[in-house]
């Protein structure tokens, strides 16, 4: 009689369930595929996201290492946001998180499901954190956007500014 025969028909039947539903490693693809709009398009329309995207700040790339930024942190103006669903792509030895970049709320945009959001490849290795993880909702986030609009209307001068007089 054998060991255990029942424990190599559960291997048999767990074994490809595992292996589906381990996590994604990264493709390797070349940066000319990817400027291509292959795999991933290089601008989408915020409407084309649905609730697998995950809305997410990141801290710590290079270009968030300038004074601009720095700056811009003394009057209210935050970390990069992103959109992302998690995927990663390795180019040249690297390992990229691919995700869209959410638009800028400047005044007269107009804030709709057609806004576009390019597409940023993040380095893992020079990223300190991913903050603030939430679930992507087009109604919410366009009302987000809105307000941020809204808000960035008056700046660097949130008050009314007279015209000037005429001269006497």
């Amino acid at each position: 009689m054998k060991p255990f025969p029942y424990l190599f028909g559960a291997i048999a039947i767990i074994a490809p369930l595992s292996i589906s539903a381990a996590p994604a490693i990264a493709q390797d693809i070349s940066l000319e595929t990817l400027l291509q709009g292959d795999p991933y398009p290089t601008s989408r329309p915020l409407g084309s996201l649905d609730d697998r995207w995950r809305i997410v700040t990141v801290v710590g790339q290079p270009e968030t290492a300038s004074m601009m930024q720095f700056t811009g942190a003394m009057f209210g103006i935050g970390p990069n946001t992103f959109y992302t669903r998690g995927e990663t792509v390795e180019i040249a030895g690297e390992s990229f998180l691919v995700a869209y970049r959410q638009p800028k709320a400047e005044p007269g945009v107009i804030i709709d499901p057609s806004l576009e959001v390019p597409l940023s490849l993040i380095n893992l290795r020079l990223t300190a954190s991913f903050n603030d993880f939430k679930p992507f909702s087009l109604p919410g986030e366009l009302a987000r956007l809105r307000q941020q609009s809204e808000q960035q209307s008056g700046f660097p001068f949130p008050f009314p500014v007279p015209p000037p007089s005429a001269a006497p």
